[in-house]
């Protein structure tokens, strides 16, 4: 189904949105299942999921990676912040308002390891060099990058893309 948040005056664009979920593994298999890449519905995906997105596509229908990339440890700090108020969110730990940022850093709630994990699909269990490797030629063979400390620039290239 498409979604026009918002209404507003005839003949003005309504800024559609699709309902799917592709926030979730369940959410794609479901947009897969209504064949939401050859809809033609949508411009762009957002996903933490890349290899199971990956099913949306078809030969008619292909997809393309892009990212924006934030320092980890920027990306880490605003985390903790974020998980101690975001009451909407599964993460959500209000408990975490009474640690340091340094408790936070040297526990086992801080991420280890996020986007190689995500990029290899290693979800799980220890790490190492190859798996950077991994990570790493993902992103070289893969996505079209962008920085966060450079966001503007990066949007121009995206648009470019």
């Amino acid at each position: 189904a498409v979604v026009y948040p918002g209404g507003g005056p005839v003949g003005q664009d309504r800024s559609p949105f699709v309902n799917v979920d592709t926030t979730t593994i369940a959410g794609i298999e479901r947009a897969k299942q209504m064949g939401f890449a050859d809809s033609g519905l949508a411009d762009a995906v957002v996903t933490p999921f890349i290899y199971e997105a990956n099913e949306l596509f078809t030969p008619t229908a292909k997809g393309r990676l892009f990212t924006v990339f934030r320092h980890p440890i920027d990306r880490a700090i605003s985390l903790f912040y974020y998980i101690q108020v975001a009451d909407w969110e599964p993460s959500y730990r209000p408990d975490l308002q009474e640690w340091t940022l340094e408790q936070y850093a040297t526990s086992d709630v801080a991420e280890n390891n996020w986007m190689t994990r995500q990029l290899t699909n290693q979800l799980e269990g220890d790490l190492n060099d190859d798996h950077l490797a991994l990570a790493m030629e993902v992103i070289r063979r893969k996505f079209l990058v962008g920085l966060m400390t450079q966001i503007g620039r990066t949007m121009e290239r995206f648009e470019r893309y």
